[in-house]
């Protein structure tokens, strides 16, 4: 997988160099970039030429990095990493890197605990996510689940309430008195066809925004902030 520009290098150097195989700099750049390396040994100042032929139309910024896979977190993480004040994003059936990558951008500014994605149902880690999270994805536990269902029966041995977000959900989150217990995983469904019934059925509470009647919804990534920043405030 090939990532690119300048905060998805800094970032991914700063906090997941292990994942890293090769660093490519446009030649005239290199000084800017090597300055920030303590390890050459992966380096290769390239011509243009390599740009134009692997990241056209993309701004790189000059910079690329080869990595191996993304890693992702399991189930099991949750367990282990159990914390009484934990929040927890579930994003189900999110096809937009753009969309997913903003998130997870916005997750890590609010403090969010981590994200959890369903294989084969959500947009994996992908150079998009990278650079529309800026980065951030390097800093932020992702899991990745199988058979959501089932995973929902679990989280909830674990302790954790569930919950998930729908128009017509129980709980305003601009309510004067809103307050949900923690720790807690949130699940999202894709802008056109909202949270699976699986979900629904299972969780122990819904989450809903207040909107005006004549508006028709907020986009994901959106929706996903106004939250993400309401439940921040339980964990002060």
């Amino acid at each position: 997988m090939l990532i690119y520009g300048k905060n998805v290098f800094l970032e991914t150097i700063k906090h997941n160099y292990q994942i890293v195989k090769n660093i490519y700099i446009k030649k005239g750049a290199e000084d800017y970039y090597l300055s920030l390396l303590e390890d050459k040994k992966k380096v290769t100042i390239t011509e243009k030429n390599f740009f134009q032929k692997n990241l056209k139309y993309k701004k790189h910024q000059n910079v690329a990095l080869e990595i191996n896979s993304f890693p992702l977190k399991n189930h099991r993480y949750l367990e282990n990493n159990f914390k009484q004040n934990s929040i927890y994003l579930l994003l189900d059936s999110i096809k937009d890197p753009n969309n997913l990558g903003n998130i997870i951008r916005t997750a890590y500014g609010l403090e969010i605990d981590g994200i959890i994605i369903t294989k084969d149902r959500t947009a994996g880690i992908t150079p998009a996510v990278f650079s529309a999270s800026a980065g951030y994805v390097n800093r932020l536990p992702v899991i990745e689940i199988t058979n959501p269902a089932n995973m929902i029966k679990m989280f909830k041995k674990w302790t954790y309430w569930t919950a998930y977000v729908d128009m017509d959900g129980e709980k305003n989150i601009k309510s004067s008195d809103f307050n949900i217990p923690l720790p807690l995983i949130v699940a999202f469904g894709s802008e056109g066809s909202g949270v699976r019934d699986l979900y629904k059925k299972k969780c122990d509470f819904s989450l809903s925004i207040p909107q005006r009647k004549d508006f028709d919804s907020f986009n994901l990534s959106i929706a996903a902030g106004i939250t993400m920043w309401e439940l921040s405030k339980m964990k002060k």
